[in-house]
């Protein structure tokens, strides 16, 4: 009777122990403990505008909040703003673009970071917030509108 409850012991930890060492080498390769996640992290942000006529033209100040599932330096972080026509740029050949936040240490914690800036030509214009890991600029939806009088 002693061999048949030392059996079934037995095959729990042979099939449990697999399970424990890929946990243990896996926090060996992530110090935090929380894991290693493959892929690259997932971002959540916000912007809220502001607008204001100034004698210039509009004065454009958003609000930004980033956060992500894990520690990541992003090179940049920027309001992108496009005209009705999709341009970034008004007749004079200056950019609609709030300027570049970066570089930006994003994590878990939300972090809140401000930006300014003028639109000299009445309409209505789209933005959306977008971040640069490198020399390319991604698009974190969603998009919205802003007027300009």
């Amino acid at each position: 009777m002693y061999r048949r409850t030392w059996w079934p012991i037995t095959l729990v930890a042979v099939a449990l122990l697999p399970a424990a060492l890929l946990l243990i080498v896996d926090r060996a390769h992530d110090p935090s403990g929380g894991g290693s996640r493959p892929g690259r992290p997932v971002l959540v942000g916000s912007v809220r505008v502001r607008v204001t006529p100034s004698h210039q033209g509009s004065v454009v100040a958003a609000t930004i909040t980033i956060a992500a599932d894990r520690r990541w330096q992003l090179a940049g972080l920027r309001v992108a703003v496009r005209d009705a026509a999709g341009r970034d740029k008004d007749r004079a050949g200056r950019a609609f673009d709030l300027p570049d936040n970066g570089p930006v240490d994003v994590a878990e914690r939300p972090q809140s970071l401000t930006s300014a800036g003028l639109l000299r030509e009445a309409g209505t214009y789209s933005y959306v917030l977008q971040y640069r890991t490198a020399a390319t600029w991604v698009d974190l939806p969603p998009y919205n509108t802003l007027t300009v009088r």
